[in-house]
């Protein structure tokens, strides 16, 4: 590992990226993260990872490829990113987000102030679904505070799958447990399941300690919501689906920009709990094209390495997108199905 980091720093030397700066920063005396000698973070940077764990809607782990590119620009306060990522599941489905997104750097109010704009892909084993997200983001050296929206687009559920009879009697009318209203089938019934993407809004609050030489520890906390139901079918009655309302904590610890450790946990009435522990591998690099070749310090030099880092972050969000199953019950095959029109 220590022959592996020492040749990416060599090239990252080499590509014009003062890591050796970097370190300076991370010194508990607040005039290092304040001088204006201290050279801006790198620009881009690849990163492979591994995701172990359940999250909202699927229980196997990934491993992902992400690649961030940026051009800084008017005096690198400006920063237009484009943000491409690639994930392979455990049992070798996939999935995939591209998207884009702008910061800027407000020198009086010491924070970076963003959106960003996202698609994303998921294969499953019963269909592929496919999703927009967006969201707003308020960065500073201590503090964040992000918001994120999705809603899925296309065909968003599948045919039913996974027929078999289930034997009603004894369960009485409208029986609670199976939340069937006022369902009354004498013997037997076919059961049935059916997936769709849910639509989801989520917020994320956090705290960085960007203070240690060499390491940054982060937490954050926030609620999330999750919705979304099939069609309607007649003479067919479905269990009751329920919303996933809950919240989310994480956690999070980093060596310089190469080695990063996250782990995440949350609760809802409908996943129940989830826990995540992420490995994170990045190698940052500047092949940005400088617009303005002005040795001069910028006013962006004002602002603390840690600040800076900010421009340069993948979006935080919920990147595998959201699904749930439900069952379907009736006397016909037929009738389970949504598209069935008789």
């Amino acid at each position: 590992m220590r022959g592996w980091l020492t040749a990416k720093t060599i090239w990252i030397a080499a590509l014009g990226c003062n890591v050796s700066n970097a370190t300076t920063v991370f010194a508990a005396d607040e005039s290092f993260a304040k001088t204006s000698t201290i050279k801006d973070p790198c620009p881009e940077h690849i990163s492979v990872s591994h995701t172990e764990g359940k999250g909202l809607g699927y229980s196997k782990g990934y491993s992902s490829l992400d690649v961030f590119w940026s051009q800084p620009y008017a005096s690198k306060k400006v920063v237009p990113y484009v943000d491409l990522r690639g994930h392979i599941f455990n049992d070798g489905k996939y999935a995939a987000n591209a998207g884009f997104g702008f910061r800027y750097l407000s020198d009086c109010y010491k924070q970076v102030w963003g959106g960003y704009a996202m698609y994303d892909y998921l294969q499953t084993s019963k269909r592929p679904y496919n999703q927009v997200g967006a969201g707003l983001e308020v960065l500073g050296e201590n503090w964040d505070v992000r918001i994120n929206g999705y809603v899925p687009v296309g065909k968003k559920k599948t045919n039913i799958y996974r027929f078999y009879y289930e034997d009603f009697d004894g369960k009485g009318e409208g029986d609670p447990g199976l939340g069937l209203g006022a369902l009354n089938l004498p013997g037997f019934a076919v059961k049935a399941r059916e997936q769709f993407a849910l639509n989801g809004v989520d917020t994320l609050a956090g705290y960085h300690l960007c203070r240690m030489r060499f390491l940054e520890f982060h937490v954050g906390a926030g609620p999330y919501y999750y919705w979304g139901n099939s069609a309607k079918t007649t003479n067919a009655f479905r269990s009751k689906h329920k919303h996933s309302f809950g919240g989310r904590f994480a956690i999070g610890l980093s060596f310089l920009d190469y080695v990063f450790l996250e782990g995440l946990a949350s609760y809802d009435a409908l996943f129940k709990w989830t826990g995540q522990g992420t490995l994170v591998l990045s190698l940052p690099f500047d092949l940005t094209f400088r617009l303005n070749k002005s040795k001069k310090n910028s006013a962006c030099s004002e602002s603390s390495y840690c600040l800076k880092k900010r421009l340069y972050q993948p979006a935080l969000r919920n990147e595998i997108i959201a699904v749930d199953s439900i069952n379907r019950f009736s006397t016909s095959p037929q009738i389970l199905d949504p598209e069935y029109h008789p």
